[in-house]
């Protein structure tokens, strides 16, 4: 009986070992950006499967997430406030409201739109 579960215990660390493989090469096939996304740092998943589960730490996540946002606002602040007075008037954006409608989104304007149309 003690056989057969050592023979059972050494199958299951075998499997794991091979499902962690498989999985390691398949992400590190992924791009930086799918493996970020992912929550993956490509520097544990070539340290090797001694470095499972090759995540990135929460804290670290959180920072990314932040300061890519943060530039992102920028970035759209930045583009409204090089249209024309026409333009923004196209959008339906007064030239004072360009950074509460990046931060807090139009007035009237729902975001879940297109999701309740698909």
């Amino acid at each position: 009986m003690m056989l057969l579960k050592r023979m059972y215990q050494r199958y299951e660390t075998y499997m794991i070992h091979v499902g962690r493989e498989q999985a390691r090469t398949v992400l590190l096939s992924r791009s930086d950006r799918v493996l970020s996304d992912l929550g993956f740092s490509r520097e544990l998943l070539e340290s090797g499967i001694g470095a499972w589960p090759w995540e990135v730490p929460a804290e670290k996540l959180l920072k990314i997430d932040v300061e890519s946002t943060q530039t992102n606002e920028k970035q759209a602040i930045s583009e409204l406030e090089s249209f024309t007075d026409i333009e923004l008037q196209d959008l339906g954006i007064c030239r004072g409201d360009i950074r509460e409608s990046v931060l807090e989104g139009r007035p009237g304007f729902e975001i879940d739109q297109e999701r309740k149309v698909a």
